[in-house]
């Protein structure tokens, strides 16, 4: 299976990640073209990414999309910003956590941001739910009345993902990153370096253990392993040169979107398994409705592994 499902190494993540189209590239004579040529062992001035930088530039980010969230009642897409910026945060976190001081108070406040998150994941549930039962409803109406069931379920979710934002201390976050604004040097950088190497690593074996016929575990595992190396990698490669548009982050994203598109069609059967619980008259339906669903996510776990087979 590893030998199907390719991955570029984790120097040529990092070397296409911090490059520009026509600037030669460090490891190279010529200017960037795959980067064929990688030493293992990059030197450390060449690749030392601004990490207080990173770390600051999330925060912002995630304190203006908590703000938005507050003021404006958890709309669906202020929902997903803030889940984007947490999970921008939490990659930070990750690559400067070897430095000492910025230690102090990380394991409350990533349990705090956690607990947000989680609550967050909830009022997306319901309205990605929604938007699916609105879809399936004119084969199944039973997905009609999931959707009003959600609908009635909305407000008392985010109330909680309300609550859940305002008990992530702002003080703390703030000393968090002010110890992490000291985040610099080269010893630094190899170690934030060798974090997203060790995120290739579990992406690598994430990949290994799919069957070829997709599994729900598997791919939700793949999943996650793929999210957490690509916030890393994006991170380090924002303060290069603009290389969100770079090839391997890119492929990083896509498959997010995909694996993505999966976990929303297990995460509303979930829900209407839910529903058929509190609602046994309507049981049958609900199994007719679960079974479309689980027809869907076979089909596009077959289309996802059949184009990383072709890709390789």
């Amino acid at each position: 299976m590893r030998q199907e499902l390719q991955f570029p190494s984790i120097y040529q993540l990092v070397c296409e990640t911090r490059a520009r189209p026509g600037v030669p590239c460090q490891h190279a004579a010529k200017p960037l073209a795959g980067c064929a040529a990688i030493s293992p062992k990059p030197k450390p001035r060449e690749a030392s990414p601004d990490l207080a930088a990173i770390a600051r530039d999330a925060l912002r980010d995630w304190k203006v999309a908590r703000q938005r969230v507050l003021e404006r009642g958890a709309r669906r897409g202020d929902v997903h910003d803030w889940r984007i910026a947490t999970r921008r945060l939490l990659a930070a976190e990750r690559l400067i956590a070897p430095y000492p001081a910025a230690t102090r108070g990380r394991a409350t406040l990533e349990s705090e941001l956690q607990r947000a998150f989680r609550a967050a994941g909830r009022v997306r549930d319901a309205h990605i739910g929604i938007a699916l039962a609105r879809e399936f409803a004119p084969a199944l109406p039973v997905a009609g009345h999931v959707a009003a069931t959600l609908r009635g379920r909305l407000p008392r979710r985010r109330r909680k993902l309300r609550r859940r934002l305002e008990q992530v201390r702002i003080t703390r976050l703030r000393r968090v990153m002010q110890a992490w604004s000291l985040a610099s040097g080269d010893a630094l950088a190899r170690r934030a370096t060798g974090r997203l190497a060790g995120a290739q690593r579990r992406l690598e074996r994430a990949l290994a253990t799919v069957p070829p016929r997709g599994d729900a575990s598997a791919l939700h595992r793949l999943r996650i392993e793929v999210k957490h190396a690509r916030y890393m990698a994006d991170g380090l490669a924002t303060y290069g040169a603009g290389a969100g548009r770079a090839p391997a982050v890119r492929r990083l994203a896509d498959w997010q979107r995909e694996l993505g598109a999966i976990a929303d069609l297990a995460a509303f059967d979930a829900e209407v398994e839910r529903y058929a619980r509190s609602e046994p008259t309507r049981a049958a339906d609900a199994v007719r409705l679960r079974r479309a669903l689980a027809q869907r996510q076979r089909r596009l776990a077959r289309s996802f592994l059949r184009r990383q087979r072709r890709s390789a």
